[in-house]
């Protein structure tokens, strides 16, 4: 696994104002919207979130529901960051940290990798461009596009609000519904 930072899953730690709300009660397809809309029934069901909850808890994750957001009972997203880490390394994933993928080709069944690495297959799980200090800036849309992919215009979901008024400090960590526009 090729990662850009110095550690990985460093966007998860942010989830949840650091406590790492990873699944919600109210679980389903109208909270997901897709080009594919047909496709999120079939992703979204009961039996897939029974099968994140026996994933987090093989583990060893406790877990703790609050107000129907699940969390590990640690209140710590890097309990979940730490358990998902130690199970990859527990299943042979070997990790390249300040790993900058700058180039991906395609050369008959091999990917090539910055012209010095190759593979069979390739997953690329490079997160967005919405917060850069975890290390997405967007630029893997260029690299897929250079594959021939089609890169499907992106919207934010959860932004932050800045400003410089003293009042919005007591905002910190304040969860807001809103309609979709």
């Amino acid at each position: 696994m090729f990662e850009r930072s110095d550690r990985v899953l460093k966007k998860l730690l942010a989830t949840g104002n650091g406590r790492c709300n990873f699944l919600n009660d109210d679980f389903s397809k109208e909270h997901f919207h897709s080009i594919l809309e047909n496709n999120i029934g079939s992703i979204i069901t009961k039996t897939n979130k029974d099968r994140v909850l026996d994933f987090i808890k093989s583990l060893g994750v406790e877990i703790k529901i609050k107000n129907g957001y699940y969390y590990p009972f640690t209140n710590k997203s890097s309990t979940i960051r730490d358990a998902m880490y130690e199970e990859a390394l527990n299943k042979g994933v070997n990790f390249k940290f300040d790993y900058r993928v700058n180039d991906i080709k395609k050369d008959n069944d091999k990917f090539i990798i910055n012209n010095d690495l190759s593979c069979d297959i390739l997953i690329v799980s490079s997160g967005s461009k919405s917060y850069r200090v975890t290390g997405t800036d967007g630029d893997s849309y260029e690299l897929l596009s250079n594959l021939g992919l089609t890169v499907t215009e992106t919207y934010p979901s959860l932004v932050q609000v800045l400003g410089e008024d003293k009042f919005l400090k007591e905002l910190d960590g304040v969860r807001c519904y809103s309609i979709y526009l």
